[in-house]
């Protein structure tokens, strides 16, 4: 029997000022799945957290929700490892403003969670003056409380008692079996991988290493797995091959903005002005620039899923630079007699790129 499939995740590159975030990410997640994803600080979690809540947009690809309410924010809850509240607001003041705002009219389930999580211990509270745990737990009760498809949880303390803990693994494992969700754990332990999780997905350096089911493996020891997992990021060849990702990127994503900066103002340029031949040579040979320096950004994420640079794909990045630089050199022949274009393409040094 197949699963329903709740989120699709389809060539997400995230990149911002300073390095790219996630590359070529694609991933599907079905209903009653419990995953535990894992990774060392950097690797891409929380921004997979901010995209499926749609806290993040992607700088490229998409996320797709197959939900029967249309409203995605309601069918996703989120329980942050941090939260900052204001000054003067108790428990109780949070709890009622958070069932009028999300018109919650189920009392049963309302009063239920209250009790599961021992609100009335700190029901008169101010919530700045409660512990960090205790914030942790407002907000396992505010994610819960729409009762979401999809429950994404940062973390359940080490500080928690094990009786506290047992209680909300066991609340957990019984909401998931009746709501069908699909739970994420942005950091989880041993005891939540053993009595809730059924799929680890382990990230490095802003990719998918490995993506796997639990009952697929024999003997699954989450610690040993773990260990083994981050001792393998050290290895020098692996370290090489990100290095020399992010340089490359970061390199062509300068060159890309000035791509981005002259586009409109050279296509432009080429349909206003009169003085300029009606042929087609100049368009064409600048959208294929376009076109070429598209396919390289595309080339370039996908080395970022591969264990080493691929020989192939560098041979694919360097014929579409070639290809590139023969557009320009077609285009430079034209625009010399034109100034106000050569005036704006002088700014676009296509040969930025290099292997």
């Amino acid at each position: 029997m197949s699963k329903k499939l709740v989120v699709k995740i389809t060539d997400i590159g995230v990149y911002n000022k300073k390095n790219l975030q996630l590359a070529n990410l694609n991933l599907k997640l079905y209903e009653n799945d419990c995953l535990a994803l894992v990774g060392p600080h950097g690797s891409g979690k929380t921004t997979i957290a901010k995209l499926i809540t749609n806290e993040l947009l992607p700088s490229s690809g998409y996320v797709q929700y197959n939900f029967d309410i249309k409203d995605i924010h309601k069918q996703i809850g989120y329980q942050f490892r941090h939260n900052s509240w204001p000054n003067g607001f108790k428990t109780k003041d949070i709890v009622k403003l958070f069932k009028y705002i999300h018109n919650v009219i189920d009392d049963e389930w309302y009063n239920n969670l209250i009790e599961t999580f021992n609100l009335a211990e700190i029901w008169n509270r101010q919530i700045s003056s409660c512990s960090y745990v205790w914030h942790q737990i407002i907000s396992m009760f505010l994610a819960v409380l729409r009762r979401p498809k999809v429950l994404i949880v940062d973390a359940i303390s080490s500080t928690h008692g094990l009786d506290e803990k047992i209680k909300i693994i066991n609340f957990l494992k019984k909401y998931q079996a009746e709501n069908n969700a699909l739970l994420i754990f942005l950091s989880a332990d041993e005891m939540i991988v053993k009595e809730l999780c059924n799929r680890i997905i382990s990230l490095d350096s802003k990719n998918i290493v490995e993506d796997f089911y639990i009952k697929d493996m024999i003997d699954f020891d989450f610690n040993t797995y773990q260990l083994k997992f981050m001792a393998s990021l050290n290895e020098p060849t692996l370290k090489r091959q990100h290095n020399e990702l992010e340089v490359l990127l970061k390199e062509f994503l300068e060159r890309e903005k000035k791509i981005l900066k002259i586009e409109k103002s050279i296509l432009k340029e080429l349909e206003t002005n009169e003085k300029i031949n009606k042929s087609d040579v100049d368009k064409i040979a600048f959208k294929n620039i376009i076109f070429h320096s598209g396919n390289i950004k595309k080339l370039l994420t996908s080395i970022g899923n591969e264990p080493n640079i691929s020989k192939k794909l560098v041979k694919n990045i360097r014929y579409e630079v070639k290809k590139i630089l023969n557009y320009d050199k077609e285009m430079s022949q034209h625009l010399h007699l034109h100034e106000n274009i050569a005036q704006i393409y002088s700014e676009f040094e296509l040969n930025i790129l290099t292997f």
